[in-house]
This record gives structure tokens, C-alpha cells and sequence, in this order.
């Protein structure tokens, strides 16, 4: 009886082993077939976004395209804005060039028409003088006599 009573509980241990490795078995198969269902469930949704992503993809190009163009448009423009900046900055230079000139000979004729009036002046002057002295010289003389 003990004889058989271990035999039975060899052949439960048993079982429950090879019960354990088919289970484990099972539950490896379950596994794999777990995996690769949801395998394809993700490559069907990328499947699915992968023209999502595309058209979103050429859309963000084309607005970088876009932008790309206006940067270039704007920095032609003000290419354009600081040429013409720079052109009217000389002609301003030049306009002030001119107009210096002009108030510099204004001055130096003033100068020299003021100069003649002043020798002219002085020269009157001169003759007035000479000439009252003149008559000073002539009237202390007739006091004299």
C-alpha cells in the first residue's frame, strides 16, 4: 500500500510537472499568438496614419516653401530699401555740399564787398581827415598872422 501510495503520489507529481510545462507551453503559444495579433494591429494603424503623416508632412513643406519664398522676397526689398536709403543719403550729402558752397562764396563776397566798403570808407575818411586838418592847419595859420 505504500508501495502504491507513493507511486500515485509520483505519477500526481508528475502530472502536476507535465501539467506546469503544458501550461506554460500553452501560455507561450498564447503569448506569440497575442503578439503577433497585436503586431498587425499596429502596423494597420500605421498603415492607417502613415498617409496622415504624409499629407501633413507636404503641407508643412509647402508652408516652409512659402516662408522661404517671403524671407527671400524680404530681404530682396530691403536690399532694395537700404540702396535707395543709401542713394538719397548722398543725394542729401550732396544737396548739403552744394548749398554749403554756396553760402561759403555768399559769405567770402559779402566779405570782400564789406573789405571795398571799408577801404572806401576809410579812404573817405582819410580825405576828410587830411582835409579838415588842412583847414585847421590854415585857420591857425591865419590866427597866427
Amino acid at each position: 500500500m505504500k508501495k502504491m501510495r507513493e507511486q500515485l503520489l509520483g505519477k500526481l507529481n508528475e502530472d502536476k510537472k507535465n501539467s506546469m510545462v503544458n501550461y506554460n507551453k500553452m501560455l507561450t503559444q498564447i503569448r506569440a499568438m497575442m503578439r503577433q495579433d497585436k503586431t498587425l494591429q499596429l502596423k494597420k494603424e500605421v498603415d492607417d496614419y502613415l498617409p496622415m503623416f504624409n499629407k501633413f508632412l507636404e503641407e508643412r513643406e509647402a508652408i516652409m516653401n512659402m516662408l522661404d519664398r517671403d524671407l527671400d522676397e524680404a530681404e530682396n526689398q530691403f536690399r532694395r530699401a537700404a540702396q535707395q536709403h543709401q542713394n538719397n543719403l548722398q543725394n542729401l550729402q550732396a544737396e548739403q555740399q552744394s548749398r554749403i558752397k554756396i553760402l561759403d562764396d555768399e559769405f567770402d563776397q559779402t566779405v570782400k564787398e564789406l573789405m571795398m566798403e571799408y577801404i572806401i570808407e576809410m579812404q573817405e575818411l582819410e580825405r576828410w581827415n587830411n582835409s579838415e586838418q588842412s583847414e585847421l592847419q590854415e585857420i591857425f595859420k591865419l590866427l597866427e598872422n
